[in-house]
């Protein structure tokens, strides 16, 4: 294999190179890194290496890395599903002969490639083992990027499942000689009907891993539901490379448009709000992740880049016209920024810092980022704001923690241009030992169990018929967790309730008429979407406080493969979704939405701990899950408040 594409130092210092590497280049060329991923030690290492091995460095200069000794299994990264491929070269070795799970025989190493258009890694850091950003970053070409993995250093003994770091559902296993890869489970939260009250307006939902033929190379469209009825109004086929996350709004001459970023690329996609067509696609940054507009009469628009230390505002009219719509130079914060969160004030927002565990406050008309703190968590994805409370509605707000299933909560001074988090709001009952909303409970009975929570967004303020709520979809443990919330934005008591497999984003709706009759009151359904089921789940949020006892709800979860064998004795099986969920309630959990298919029977696969409550204790499970449709992000139009 040839030598990696690695730009060397040219005609600048060690000190402006060191910038360039944190801070990345004004043209979006070359992300920047922080030190959560390259420490200074390391960048101080990485500049001596390149300044004595690649000379004046022109591309392509510097020396390959050393082949390990052995014989080669060559392991492709995807943008589409599966993720991870050996292409049946193990199968010798792979009793069941899964492409997303790698067996070596002895004196075997791999070969890692990424074959995709934006970053992806191999890691496990549990055993100490990562591979750094491999591949792509805007410039090079797919498949530049490599790493070498040998049984003896690179790799963990016995059968282990890496990810990658920026994309979470990436996964699959490597087993090391003389270890075999245990019996998959598919496991799916039955669907239960669509609500009986309708929503109103359209609820868009990025089926991230959606495509229209098996011979796709990219994923991704956009479905439109009608939420009077629950049918799906529009199909937006081909839309970027693994569309994440949207938002929609008004470009410069008012027409309504959509703006979705492209999270296995380095670009967003721009879609007619009215017509549902595609208008155009450009590069905005490595990996983008989320968008958001900001509420008031003037709107902006804001692209974060998970693969840099970024956020980029855009130009949709610019977009609409097939020009350059980056506005200005990259706004530049904290490494790895995904979710991000706008104030009512239009000016301030929060961006969620994942592989660096902090929250930014950021400043839009100042262009720039104006603090940031830790989350006392690991793996932040998404922030939140408690609109409509203190200055601007920017006083309270709120950030996941994916690593450690719990909630932190921050109190902001725009004028100050501050943000600190709060440890002692929250009521020591639902408090863990680091201040933070505890999601998880094992020590409560019925257990409280939550894995991997995600988008936490609070309710509008102007809802009539009931409080406001913070609402968690968690990932991997088929349930949400719906938080009181006070005046304000204190959380008081966590409710758990039932949803589908992958649940990622959330989002507001109103209800088309509220329990009480009245036209003119106002009150919200919650919108989740599930990556590995084909439906969205709504829950009602009249009726969260007067819903179930823990324990109560009724809903099941068929099973199949070595769950169903473990649980019922056979290979196929329906359990209560209790078994998994234990103090999950009834009430309010309205229904669930039924999504679009095109392409069916794809799975990924994912090893993730799972709570068993018959052995009252969690377990790993190897898990085979669908992923026809992979919703991920979700939003409303017209958009709630603040929003006009």
């Amino acid at each position: 294999m040839s030598a990696p594409r690695i730009a060397g130092l040219m005609m600048i210092s060690d000190t402006a190179a060191k910038d360039m590497i944190r801070k990345g280049s004004d043209n979006r060329g070359m992300p920047g890194f922080g030190p959560a991923e390259i420490t200074d030690t390391e960048l101080n290492n990485l500049v001596s290496w390149l300044r004595n091995n690649c000379g004046m460095g022109m591309m392509g200069s510097c020396p390959a890395p050393a082949r390990p000794a052995g014989t080669e299994v060559k392991v492709d990264i995807l943008d589409a599903d599966p993720w991870y491929t050996d292409k049946g070269v193990d199968n010798t070795n792979d009793p069941y002969d899964d492409v997303r799970r790698v067996v070596l025989g002895a004196n075997q190493y791999m070969t890692l490639t990424n074959t995709g258009k934006t970053w992806h890694t191999m890691t496990n850091g549990a055993v100490g083992k990562d591979s750094g950003f491999v591949g792509y970053a805007g410039k090079m070409g797919a498949g530049t990027g490599y790493y070498y993995a040998d049984q003896a250093t690179g790799l963990a003994a016995g059968c282990v499942r890496y990810q990658c770091k920026l994309h979470p559902y990436m996964q699959f296993e490597v087993c090391t000689s003389g270890n075999q890869p245990a019996q998959l489970t598919k496991a799916s939260k039955n669907a239960i009907g669509t609500p009986a009250v309708g929503g109103s307006g359209e609820v868009w939902v990025n089926t991230q891993s959606q495509h229209e033929s098996g011979s796709d190379t990219v994923d991704g469209a956009m479905q439109v539901i009608n939420a009077s009825n629950w049918s799906i109004k529009n199909y937006v086929a081909n839309v970027g490379n693994n569309p994440h996350n949207a938002w929609s709004g008004k470009d410069g001459s008012g027409n309504t448009v959509t703006l979705t970023a492209n999270w296995h690329d380095n670009t967003a996609t721009l879609i007619d709000g009215n017509t549902k067509t595609v208008l155009n696609t450009k590069p905005v940054g490595a990996a983008a992740a989320h968008v958001q507009v900001s509420p008031g009469a003037v709107e902006r628009w804001f692209v974060t880049i998970m693969g840099g230390v970024a956020v980029q505002e855009v130009d949709v009219s610019k977009l609409r016209a097939g020009q350059d719509p980056n506005v200005g130079v990259p706004i530049r914060g904290e490494f790895s920024p995904h979710g991000m969160w706008f104030c009512d004030d239009g000016d301030h927002f929060l961006t969620a810092n994942t592989l660096a565990s902090t929250v930014s406050l950021y400043s839009a008309n100042q262009k720039k980022q104006q603090s940031f703190v830790s989350t006392g968590g690991v793996a932040p994805l998404a922030t939140s704001v408690f609109s409509g409370y203190g200055t601007g509605g920017c006083t309270r707000a709120y950030s996941n923690n994916a690593g450690t299933a719990s909630v932190s909560v921050y109190d902001i001074n725009p004028t100050a241009g501050t943000i600190a988090r709060n440890t002692t709001a929250i009521p020591a009952a639902i408090r863990d030992a680091s201040g933070n909303l505890k999601l998880r409970d094992t020590s409560i009975y019925p257990v409280r169990w939550v894995h991997l929570p995600i988008q936490s967004p609070a309710s509008p303020a102007d809802a009539t018929t009931h409080g406001r709520y913070m609402v968690t979809a968690n990932k991997a443990s088929f349930n949400v967790s719906i938080t009181a919330l006070d005046s304000q934005g204190t959380p008081t008591a966590i409710y758990t309730f039932p949803s589908g497999l992958g649940a990622h984003g959330a989002n507001f709706g109103r209800k088309a008429l509220c329990d009480s009759g009245n036209p003119n009151d106002v009150c919200y359904y919650a919108y989740v979407t599930n990556t590995f089921e084909n439906y969205i789940s709504v829950f009602d949020l009249e009726k969260v406080a007067a819903s179930g006892v823990p324990g109560s709800a009724n809903e099941t979860v068929h099973l199949d493969g070595y769950g169903a064998q473990a649980l019922c004795g056979q290979a196929s099986c329906d359990v209560a979704i209790t078994t998994f969920c234990p103090d999950c309630r009834s009430g309010a959990h309205a229904g669930d939405v039924p999504l679009q298919t095109t392409v069916t029977g794809k799975y990924t696969y994912l090893k993730e701990e799972v709570w068993l409550d018959p052995l009252q204790t969690d377990v790993k499970l190897d898990l085979d899950l669908k992923i026809d449709t992979g919703a991920q992000g979700i939003m409303v139009a017209p958009a709630p408040r603040p929003w006009p």
